[in-house]
């Protein structure tokens, strides 16, 4: 096992949020040069805004970007924060977004949350329809109660799946949960 699996095992993203270490550790920046490292402590005002990912891809295949808060709920019903689907290669552009990205928002007094970003091979270009409408920034539709592994395994077609790609970060409330609570669509 890498460094970086073991990071996930220790941090119990293996196996609350995926069954199986990634193949790689992905590449996430914010503005500043901020950069998400298996589980450091960042705060929500240092990853408000939609970080750059990178990760080596296989060919032109397709993949699908997860990013999700598995200590909202519980980590079977995890909170989705960002999902894009169809990216051709690493280029996130070039994806369709089913859900705008939404920084971390831990309320007060929970504690440090992981929020996971997980990238997954897809087996097919997926059609836009099956979502519905994108979901807004702001927006709580779809969100509440995502399952990664279970979302995973309809975009790879693998009841098993391994993500080609991963990192994840950990937030603790901060004065800007106050100001994205108060911008939550209603």
């Amino acid at each position: 096992a890498t460094v970086a699996a073991d990071r996930f095992q220790d941090e119990k993203v293996v196996p609350d949020v995926f069954a199986n270490s990634p193949q790689q550790t992905m590449t996430v920046t914010y503005i500043d040069e901020t950069n998400v490292q298996e589980g450091n402590q960042l705060t929500p005002t240092q990853v408000k805004h939609t970080p750059t990912v990178e990760w080596k891809p296989d060919g032109d295949a397709l993949y699908t970007l997860i990013m999700t808060d598995p200590d909202s709920l519980t980590p079977v019903r995890q909170y989705l924060h960002w999902l894009v689907i169809n990216i051709h290669g690493s280029d996130v552009s070039t994806g369709v977004q089913v859900a705008a990205y939404q920084g971390a928002g831990p309320p007060p007094g929970t504690g440090a949350h992981r929020y996971v970003f997980s990238v997954w091979k897809q087996n097919r270009t997926l059609v836009t329809d099956d979502h519905g409408k994108t979901t807004s920034q702001m927006s709580m539709l779809g969100r509440l109660r995502f399952n990664t592994t279970e979302y995973a395994s309809r975009v790879s077609g693998d009841t098993n799946p391994t993500p080609v790609a991963a990192n994840f970060f950990k937030a603790s409330f901060d004065d800007y949960v106050k100001y994205l609570q108060g911008q939550f669509e209603k």
